[in-house]
C-alpha cells in the first residue's frame, strides 16, 4: 500500500465524492513534528485527487492521495486513526476493523450524523471536534497520550461485532417464510 512499516497512519475518508477540506486537512496533518502518513481517500472526485496529488510532490512521501478504491478496508488495516465525518458507513467500517476515530461535529453536520458523534464522545471510540482546524491537534494529542491511545483501541475493540448484514439475511428469510 505504500506505508512503510511501523509508520503511524492517519486515513483520511469523507464520502463517495470526498471533501475540499481535506487539503487544508493534509496540510495540518503533514505539518511538523509529525511524521505520519496520510492516507486521503477523494473518491471520485478528480480535482480533490488533483489538488491532493500537488500536495504530494511537498510531503516526501508521506501523504498517498487515491481516488475511488475499492479497497478502502485493506487501507483502514493500515491505519492507525481515520479522520472522517461522522456517517455510519465510515464509522462502521473503522469498528469492524478496531480502527479509532476523529469526526467533526459543528453546525454544517447533518442532523442525523451529529447522534453518530454523540456515540463517539460518549463510547469512548474516538475524538469528536468542532473543526476540520482542530483534527491535526486531536491527532497529537492522542499519539502523545500512549494511555488514552490505548484506552481507545480497547473501547473500539470492546465494541460487539456487527453483524447487521447477517441479522438483515434471517429476517428477511422469516418474512418469506
Amino acid at each position: 500500500l505504500g506505508i512503510p512499516e511501523g509508520a503511524f497512519a492517519v486515513m483520511e475518508l469523507f464520502g463517495g465524492k470526498g471533501s475540499a477540506e481535506m487539503v487544508p486537512l493534509s496540510r495540518g496533518l503533514l505539518q511538523p513534528p509529525a511524521d505520519w502518513h496520510v492516507i486521503a481517500i477523494c473518491g471520485d472526485n478528480p480535482s480533490l485527487l488533483e489538488d491532493l496529488t500537488k500536495l504530494a510532490a511537498d510531503a516526501d512521501g508521506r501523504l498517498h492521495p487515491l481516488g475511488f478504491t475499492t479497497r478502502v478496508a485493506d487501507y483502514l488495516a493500515a491505519s492507525d486513526v481515520l479522520v472522517t465525518k461522522p456517517g455510519p458507513g465510515s464509522l462502521a467500517e473503522a469498528f469492524q476493523q478496531g480502527v479509532p476515530v476523529v469526526v467533526t461535529c459543528n453546525q454544517r453536520t447533518i442532523p442525523q450524523e451529529r447522534f453518530n458523534a454523540e456515540l463517539v464522545r460518549q463510547h469512548g471510540l474516538g475524538r469528536v471536534v468542532a473543526s476540520v482546524e482542530e483534527v491535526a491537534a486531536a491527532v497529537a494529542d492522542l499519539r502523545c497520550d500512549p494511555a488514552a491511545w490505548e484506552q481507545l483501541r480497547a473501547n473500539v475493540r470492546g465494541l460487539t461485532p456487527n453483524r447487521a448484514v447477517f441479522e438483515a439475511l434471517d429476517v428477511i428469510e422469516t418474512e418469506l417464510r
